[in-house]
């Protein structure tokens, strides 16, 4: 199964697995990696059933790596898997990131580990 196909389902399982989407097409960066490749992120809030309830939630969908898509095409390629999916409303993000770091993501819980 090609890169593309690969991001069209994944796309079309969130779809299906929850509500309220928003989707972003950004260079690939979070926590413990970043680099040069295109990826596509699908944001909405923790379910009420998580400590992060509430709490933004940046899930990573897919990515075309620099080497197999350089420059433009890997953009090219995550907006297509997009519109693919029947996703047409996305935002690009040239410069920057969606990512929250995660002790902002968790500052809100008490330092005591034993829960």
């Amino acid at each position: 199964m090609s890169d593309q196909q690969q991001a069209v389902e994944r796309i079309q399982d969130l779809l299906t697995q929850r509500k309220r989407v928003e989707w972003t097409i950004e260079m690939s960066n979070g926590e413990t990696y970043s680099n040069n490749s295109w990826a596509i992120y699908a944001h909405d809030e923790y379910p009420r059933s998580s400590v992060l309830a509430g709490q933004p939630r940046r899930t990573y969908v897919w990515e075309f790596d620099e080497e197999n898509y350089p420059g433009e095409a890997g953009k090219e390629a995550a907006i297509q898997a997009c519109k693919t999916a029947g996703v047409w409303k996305y935002t690009s993000v040239c410069d920057g990131s969606t990512h929250i770091p995660v002790d902002q993501m968790v500052a809100h819980l008490p330092d005591d580990t034993d829960y």
